[in-house]
Order: C-alpha cells, then sequence, then structure tokens
C-alpha cells in the first residue's frame, strides 16, 4: 500500500462523471476570459486512439504523464509533444528526488480529480492546494497553439499559447519550461540480407524465416527479451532502420519459392512501431510478399496493422496472421509496462476489424508478469475480450524470461514504477531464466477451461502448402 497524506482541500466526496468534468473546465475558463475552442469525438484514452480524430488546426497535440517522487509526498504533472520521447533520466537528474514512478489512480483523482486517460493540464483547477508542478517540454514554447483534453476523452480543446499561459498564470500552481524531451533516434544501416531461416522448427508460431526491417524498438516494453546481451543489440530506444531491405526482398522471396514457407514480423522488434506510419517499410515488404504469395505471421502490439488490413487480405489468398499481443486486460496497467505501445483497448479494436475482413487473428498473451498481471481476473478478461474481438486462438505464457542486459532493466523499471517489487523478484527469481509465478499452473488451468468453453484455440492452424493439403483429401 502507498503511503497516505493529508487530505488535499480539494478532495471531492463523490467522483464527477466526465461531462460534469468537461463542464467545469469550460466554466472554469468562460469565468475568466480565457479563449478556447473544441470539439466532440469518440473517447480516446491514448494518443494511438485520439489520431483517428485529429483536427488540421495547427496545434500541437501533447502527451501528459502524472509522477510521484521515491517519497512520495512530491507530484509532477510532466507535459511534452506527443511525438517526441520523454527523456525521464534528465528530469530524475534535475530534481534529485531518487527515481520518479508514475501515481496511482488513487493518487491521479485526489491531486487532480481525474482518471487515467483524461490527464491534462486543465486537472490543475482542482488542485486548490496548488500541490502539483507542472514540467512543460520547451520545444512547446515555439509553437502557436496545443490541444488537451478538458478532463474528458471524448473531447479536445484547443488553446493558443498565449491563452494557455493565461490559464497557468490564473490556476496559480508553479511550472516551467525545461528541456523534457527528445527525438525519437534513429539511424540509417546497411544489411547483408533480410531474411533468415530459422535454424530449429517453429512449434508456437509456425515461422521459417524472419524478417526484421528495423533495428530496435519504439514499444519500451518493460520485460522486452531483445535487450539481452546475447543479441548484441545495445540500446534498442536507438531506432535503426534498414535503408536497402525493400531493394534485397524480391530477389530473396524469388530464390526461396520453392520452399516457399510463412515469413513472420515481429522476433526482434515491432513491425508497426510509430516509425512505420511515416516510413511504410512493413506495408511496402507486405505488397512484395503478397506478389510472390508467401504466407506470412504478423506478430504486433499496434493498432497500425490495421491500416495494411487490404493488403493482408490479399495475402490471405496464401495464409496471412496477424497476431496482437495483449498482456493487460486494463489499459492503465498497459501503459505502465509497455508504455510506447497502444493501449490493449485498440489492440482489441484492430483485432476486431481484421477479423471482420476475414483475417485470421489470434492473441499472443505472453509475458504475463509474476506479481504484477499473472492473475486469473487478467486472464479471464483477455480470454473474453478476445472473444469478443473475433480472435481464433490465444498463445499464452504464464511468466517471463530474464537474461543479462533485459533482467537489469526490468529490475530498474520495476523499482521505478511497482515499489517493492524488485527485492520480491530477486528474492524469488534471482538470475533464473525462466520466472513462473507461483501459480502458474492454476492459470493455465482457468485459461484452458474458458477457452473450450468459449471455443478459442490454444494453437495456431500454420500454413500448408497446396500439395500437402491436396494429399490428405485421398
Amino acid at each position: 500500500m502507498e503511503g497516505m497524506e493529508t487530505a488535499s482541500p480539494g478532495a471531492a466526496t463523490a467522483a464527477p462523471t466526465p461531462d460534469e468534468r468537461r463542464q467545469r473546465v469550460f466554466g472554469w475558463l468562460d469565468a475568466r476570459g480565457i479563449a478556447y475552442t473544441w470539439y466532440e469525438h469518440p473517447e480516446a484514452p491514448t494518443i494511438e486512439a485520439a489520431r483517428r480524430y485529429w483536427r488540421d488546426d495547427g496545434s500541437k497535440h501533447c502527451k501528459n504523464l502524472f509522477f510521484r517522487n521515491h517519497k512520495g509526498n512530491r507530484h509532477y504533472l510532466v507535459c511534452f509533444d506527443c511525438e517526441r520521447n520523454l527523456a525521464i533520466h534528465d528530469l530524475e537528474r534535475r530534481l534529485r528526488q531518487g527515481k520518479l514512478s508514475f501515481a496511482s489512480e488513487q493518487r491521479m483523482e485526489r491531486w487532480l480529480g481525474l482518471r487515467p486517460g483524461s490527464v491534462s493540464p486543465f486537472g490543475l483547477i482542482n488542485d486548490p492546494a496548488r500541490h502539483v508542478h507542472l514540467f512543460l517540454d520547451a520545444s512547446l514554447q515555439r509553437l502557436p497553439a496545443y490541444s488537451f483534453h478538458p478532463n474528458d476523452n471524448r473531447s479536445t480543446v484547443v488553446i493558443s499559447r498565449e491563452e494557455f499561459l493565461r490559464y497557468l498564470a490564473a490556476v496559480g500552481n508553479t511550472y516551467e519550461f525545461i528541456e523534457l524531451s527528445t527525438d525519437p533516434p534513429m539511424r540509417y544501416i546497411e544489411t547483408k540480407t533480410i531474411l533468415s531461416k530459422l535454424r530449429t522448427a517453429d512449434r508456437w508460431f509456425g515461422i521459417a524465416y524472419n524478417m526484421n526491417l528495423y533495428r530496435g524498438c519504439q514499444h519500451g516494453c518493460i520485460y522486452c527479451d531483445t535487450r539481452s546481451d546475447c543479441y548484441g543489440i545495445g540500446d534498442i530506444a536507438q531506432i535503426a532502420v534498414k535503408r536497402n531491405a525493400l531493394e534485397l526482398l524480391p530477389a530473396e522471396l524469388r530464390a526461396r519459392r520453392k520452399k516457399r514457407a510463412t515469413i513472420g514480423t515481429g522476433s526482434m522488434n515491432d513491425p508497426y512501431m510509430p516509425v512505420e506510419r511515416e516510413l511504410r517499410l512493413t506495408r511496402r515488404a507486405l505488397g512484395m510478399i503478397a506478389d510472390e504469395r508467401f504466407p506470412v505471421h504478423v506478430i504486433t502490439k499496434s493498432s497500425l496493422a490495421e491500416r495494411d488490413a487490404d493488403i493482408l487480405q490479399e495475402i490471405s489468398a496464401t495464409y496471412a496472421a496477424v497476431s496482437f499481443t495483449v498482456t493487460c486486460a486494463d489499459d492503465a496497467l498497459s501503459v505502465r509496462t509497455e508504455p510506447g505501445a497502444p493501449a490493449s483497448s485498440e489492440r482489441f479494436r484492430a483485432m476486431a476489424a481484421l477479423a471482420a475482413k476475414g483475417i485470421y487473428t489470434g492473441v499472443t498473451m505472453m509475458p504475463l508478469l509474476p506479481l504484477i498481471n499473472d492473475t486469473r481476473e487478467n486472464v479471464e478478461a483477455i480470454v473474453r475480450r478476445a472473444k469478443d474481438a473475433g480472435a481464433s486462438y490465444i498463445l499464452p505464457m504464464f511468466g517471463v524470461t530474464l537474461r543479462s542486459g533485459s533482467r537489469e532493466h526490468f529490475h530498474a523499471a520495476l523499482e521505478r514504477g511497482f515499489p517493492g517489487l524488485k527485492a520480491r523478484y530477486e528474492a524469488c527469481f534471482g538470475n533464473r531464466y525462466e520466472c513462473f509465478g507461483p501459480n502458474c499452473r492454476a492459470l493455465d488451468d482457468t485459461f484452458r477451461n474458458l477457452c473450450a468453453k468459449l471455443g478459442i484455440a490454444t494453437r495456431m492452424e500454420f500454413y500448408r502448402p497446396a500439395s500437402a493439403q491436396q494429399q490428405t483429401l485421398f
């Protein structure tokens, strides 16, 4: 349990509805003559969800995160350009208060009067004690206007820089513009080959060839195995684009026509991480794969896969599978463990869209982190939501693998975001590679019983060449 401070003078006895939160913001701004415009849209708790509804109005959309210090007696609202990365370690060094961690939902409600998915600087109107300090990225000072949720993620407020500064002066919380973010690091490299043959048969995913168009990953999942020293990749946040990948791919596909087998994407990075939105390497590679009639299995945490539904439908004439990794049914928890990836609800939405187009889809429910998301409630919720989204299969792992390199990063993330868990992991697992919680067998039983009840497979159907399918008829 987190330590409890004296109640904030503005603590509410009953949580207001989203409409009430929004109207309070509008009333507050109107009473002070602060100009703004606003528009409504469907619920959008994450940046990925909100992108579909943004208007081309010249404003900058911001990411807003709420942190607590190590002692839990200070809270910080951090606002920065949603297209940039937060330099969290620089902020920690500046504050000299130890590691920062995400504040709990209870603290968010208490100090900002908000729920996850609707955090914005307008939450400061609910902090009459002026306890929360606001950090704004210095890059925002150069921009003419900003967009924020008005404490309700079903609408967006557009406010000019001048009017926003008037708002900050009126609300009275301390704030400062500092260098908080960096442009996503990216470089270009050459590769000798783009399709690599697996050494042994893949019994989990049915993949014969791996295709990694990028090196590194922007999703920042706290448990990512790609950080392991054995791969020699180093800092996976440093993205490398294989600039000649699409030049090599057609010839490599032609050379393998007689050994046509499933190409997998998503082994060492996510093929639909944010950089793919602009570069479109994955989309163009899928087009080439479709032309050569190769089967494909896409593994991703991103709703961006929905963009390529047209090509995936074409590949489905041969074989196409799209597996969405979902480890947390709760969006608030998925954001803490997979901070750069779309929330779980966005993945389920994209899965439903692909399944509705007849594309073979499912869930890779892995890893389940002991003491974090390895609960019966989480497993059952994922299975039920997968069923509702049209998933044909769910592939589980009731634990996590940790090696030198990935283990150290994971432990540091636990220390920052899940106080007390690092020591428990060290005591329970030491330097063990496979880390399974004590309830893993019970969870497996729960999972398989519910899947059987709902008619969801726990293994995938793999690609079979036409000749092999014909032979089974005789």
